[in-house]
């Protein structure tokens, strides 16, 4: 419903207070997942699917059963980062605060264009009062590549895989500067992951280097018993964050 601030009506109310759904553990979570988020994320993965598009909603399905929005989380495809005002430089550039808590270049500026949209933003949204600022606070960021020739591609370490880990890089360090991120615990960075075909790895940052733990397979049914497939790492970090507000 659209309100009209100069309306003297009141404003719609915002919801209740926040009455959390106990969860026991990441595995009660995961088990939780439907049977068919699973084939079918599992059957794109291994069919080696070449173009993105067709497998972003197998990806929004499973990250909806592992992020529900019951919790006031919120899966947000190719969310927009706007790139950051260098500290100390605020006062002589037009800026602007975005929802996840980071001063932006101002819309209609040069700096504005240059823009990212990382294929999967989780965030974590707490409702407030009208004409407050909306606050969107970060906690995962997903990339997603696709391939028919995966192995060999990360055998070599070709320009699409270095490519691919230098925009999750760059998606990473923006994110992590924003105010409301909610960072991994001893990381100091928001956790982020890139998949490659049936492939995953997740960034971490050493000494203030990035790079990429090696790579995982992402099915259940091929991942070794020390190797979490990827669904298992997110209900982890969902479970993490299960009762924030």
């Amino acid at each position: 419903m659209y309100f009209d601030p100069n309306s003297t009506r009141a404003p719609p109310a915002p919801p209740g207070p926040f009455v959390s759904v106990p969860i026991q553990s990441a595995q009660v979570l995961y088990d939780r997942i439907p049977d068919t988020v699973h084939w079918n994320l599992d059957r794109v993965c291994l069919e080696g699917v070449r173009h993105e598009s067709n497998v972003y909603g197998y990806f929004n399905s499973a990250l909806v059963s592992i992020f529900p929005v019951s919790q006031r989380f919120q899966v947000n495809p190719q969310y927009p980062l706007r790139p950051a005002v260098e500290e100390g430089r605020e006062h002589v550039q037009k800026i602007s605060i975005g929802s996840i808590g980071e001063i932006f270049a101002a819309r209609n500026t040069p700096r504005e264009k240059d823009m990212k949209f990382p294929d999967f933003l989780i965030t974590k949204v707490n409702p407030r009062d009208w004409g407050n600022p909306r606050v969107n606070a970060p906690c995962v960021v997903i990339e997603i590549k696709t391939s028919d020739k995966d192995e060999w591609d990360i055998t070599i370490g070709n320009k699409a895989i270095a490519d691919s880990m230098q925009q999750l890089i760059l998606y990473t360090d923006r994110v992590s500067k924003a105010l409301f991120t909610m960072e991994e615990p001893n990381a100091n960075i928001i956790p982020s992951f890139l998949t490659y075909g049936k492939y995953y790895s997740k960034v971490i940052l050493t000494n203030g280097m990035y790079s990429f733990q090696p790579w995982l397979l992402i099915s259940e049914q091929m991942a070794l018993p020390d190797r979490a497939p990827l669904l298992y790492r997110l209900c982890e970090i969902a479970v993490g964050h299960w009762d924030s507000n």
